[in-house]
């Protein structure tokens, strides 16, 4: 039993393979270049937020609350919400409010449940 176990256990160490490291010499220039980048994706991420606050304050929200709003969201977050601030509706369509409520109403006047209007008869 012992032997039967011992060669399962051996087999699936084989079977999930060996893996080697490797290595290589880095050079100073190419660590100051990622270094670089990540220092500007950073800056870009800083200012990216700033003028995020600086917007949602434009747009009624207090600053306590824009900031912190804005320090929950993550990098990528921020970059899509900063391209899409303009085109985003702050309060919604009250127009689709409207209609919506009004299927509403008719399909329950229709069904018997309420009797909002007289044009509708219930089944």
């Amino acid at each position: 039993m012992k032997k039967q176990i011992t060669m399962i256990l051996s087999g699936l160490f084989l079977a999930m393979g060996v893996q080697t490291a490797s290595a290589a010499m880095v050079s100073t220039q190419s660590l100051l270049q990622v270094e670089n980048s990540v220092v500007q994706a950073h800056d870009s991420a800083v200012d990216l937020r700033a003028m995020l606050t600086h917007d949602l304050v434009d747009l009624g929200v207090s600053a306590t609350d824009a900031a912190h709003r804005v320090s929950l969201l993550t990098n990528e977050q921020i970059v899509a919400l900063n391209a899409e601030l303009e085109n985003m509706p702050a309060g919604g369509d009250i127009l689709g409010v409207a209609v919506l409520i009004f299927l509403v109403f008719i399909f329950t006047d229709a069904v018997g449940a309420t009797d909002v209007f007289t044009f509708v008869k219930p089944i």
